[in-house]
């Protein structure tokens, strides 16, 4: 993309962001309260819980693979994304009247919600993709419930609506209540290594470069110019869909899963465990959104989120692999179409989830998070200042 079409496509994207700012004044005038606002009560309880909340849902799959008695991998897989996605819509349905205010009001947000659980539906009847049909009968028949084409339909659109509201709070409020805690301390590790002359692992995590001798770790958070950053919302939503197609290249042109796997199957699991991606992205672009980097004696600081974007992003795009998959399966007979229909099947889907969770993260949790993350990195520097010397 050429300078002059990189400048156009930014001057759009802060005319459309000012837009969306004279909407969002109507509903929260004043944002400074907003940010200020934040359940912390609900974060220790997330923090306490939650690994028994995993050990819990593992268990639950074991019973159900014993139940099901189908240890076949793509049965395995699908079940323990289906425990973990209801596990995470549940949280979800807890949290998300906790999360704090955003500048777009709840009821909002669940219009949103709506919007974008019909555009999956219709999309799907549309390219005659029925992933998300024959998923729900197949769980109500689990239950012993069958319901007609109508009714089925109707259970369909509000289980989409309701697994892509709800996910996406609580796998965010999961997510975002462990970077509170533990991203300043990440920081203050890596202050205290400077302080000392060392290394270790966080240094090598954010890949800084050996021969950088890092002085000092500084934060300097992005200060946003508008009520809700709608840049920051659109790259989320870009990072995600990336990531999600490159990780969906594991399964859909892997020769050992399209033999041993069905293809409407393939499809549902990587479904579900788009629902999970965002956890990755959300890592880098909060390290960005506080300005977190090292000082030393080189004329430009390191910025950390640059080596957590190439440690948790930039890894998974092994094109030579890619390359390679994609031999192996046109090899051994499987259909360059079918693959591409799995694509098809899937990206849908993946752009209505990513925009849900950008949207999600920016409207209730960068600022809080920003902001959190500063405070407690600024007072464990001013302790460990005072304790080393």
């Amino acid at each position: 993309m050429s300078k002059g079409r990189r400048i156009d496509l930014s001057n759009r994207i802060e005319s459309a962001n000012a837009t969306v700012d004279g909407i969002v004044s109507r509903f929260h005038p004043d944002e400074e309260e907003r940010i200020r606002r934040m359940n912390q009560e609900s974060e220790v309880r997330i923090l306490r819980f939650f690994p028994y909340i995993v050990a819990l849902s593992v268990i639950a799959w074991v019973a159900i693979l014993i139940v099901n008695n189908d240890y076949s991998l793509g049965y395995m897989i699908m079940d323990l994304c289906l425990v973990f996605v209801f596990v995470f819509t549940v949280l979800g349905m807890i949290l998300f009247p906790l999360s704090t205010p955003g500048p777009f009001p709840k009821l909002m947000v669940v219009l949103i919600a709506i919007i974008l659980a019909l555009l999956q539906w219709i999309s799907g009847q549309a390219l005659g993709v029925s992933v998300y049909i024959e998923t729900a009968d197949k769980i109500l028949g689990a239950l012993g419930i069958h319901l007609d084409n109508l009714l089925l339909d109707i259970f369909t659109i509000v289980a989409v609506f309701w697994v892509t509201l709800f996910t996406s709070y609580g796998v965010l409020s999961v997510t975002v209540s462990y970077l509170r805690t533990d991203l300043s301390k990440v920081f203050l590790s890596m202050q205290k290594n400077a302080m000392r002359g060392t290394r270790g692992r966080a240094e090598r995590f954010f890949q800084v470069p050996d021969i950088i001798d890092v002085k000092e770790i500084v934060l300097e958070p992005e200060i946003e110019t508008h009520t809700f950053d709608l840049k920051l919302m659109i790259d989320m939503a870009w990072s995600n869909i990336l990531l999600g197609i490159t990780l969906s290249s594991y399964l859909f042109i892997n020769p050992l899963f399209l033999e041993t796997i069905d293809v409407k199957l393939l499809v549902s699991i990587m479904i579900l465990l788009s629902m999970f991606v965002p956890i990755l992205v959300v890592i880098w672009l909060s390290v960005r959104t506080v300005g977190a980097k090292a000082i030393s004696d080189a004329p430009r600081p390191f910025y950390l989120w640059t080596g957590a974007k190439r440690k948790l992003v930039y890894s998974f795009f092994a094109l030579g692999a890619f390359a390679v998959m994609l031999w192996l399966s046109l090899y051994y007979g499987h259909s360059l179409l079918t693959i591409i229909e799995n694509y098809v099947s899937f990206v849908i889907p993946l752009v209505m989830l990513s925009l849900m969770f950008s949207f999600a993260f920016v409207n209730n949790y960068s600022d809080p998070l920003k902001v959190s993350v500063f405070r407690r990195f600024i007072e464990g520097k001013e302790k460990l200042s005072g304790f080393l010397h």
